[in-house]
């Protein structure tokens, strides 16, 4: 799911009157993002790889988001700041609860 809301955040940035090239890379962000939650899937059960994927997408999202935020200030509302971060949001959930997860299957192996 947090794959999907990244590369659908990407479709909405060309509505706000980006430039071309800024719009192109933050999407390869975007896409680099999407790569590595992808990457997170694949290694659920390898805990610090697993976290190293999953973190330097939020990270990345994170980056991007702040850096519209900061861009688009003048023309974008209150509302437009908080879905932005949503996606982060949820990144760091996830991380939270994956951090979780590891540590309840670790405990129930002792």
């Amino acid at each position: 799911m947090l794959g999907i809301q990244i590369l659908q955040s990407g479709t909405y940035i060309s509505e706000f009157g980006l430039p071309q090239n800024i719009a192109l890379i933050i999407n390869c962000f975007n896409i680099i993002s999407f790569a590595n939650v992808v990457k997170f899937s694949d290694f659920l059960n390898v805990k610090k790889t697993a976290l190293a994927y999953i973190i330097i997408a939020v990270a990345i999202k994170l980056m991007i988001e702040i850096y519209l935020i900061v861009k688009m200030f003048a023309f974008i509302q209150v509302i437009h700041i908080l879905m932005s971060l949503s996606i982060p949001i949820l990144g760091i959930t996830i991380i939270v609860a994956y951090v979780e997860r590891m540590k309840r299957l670790n405990k129930n192996e002792n």
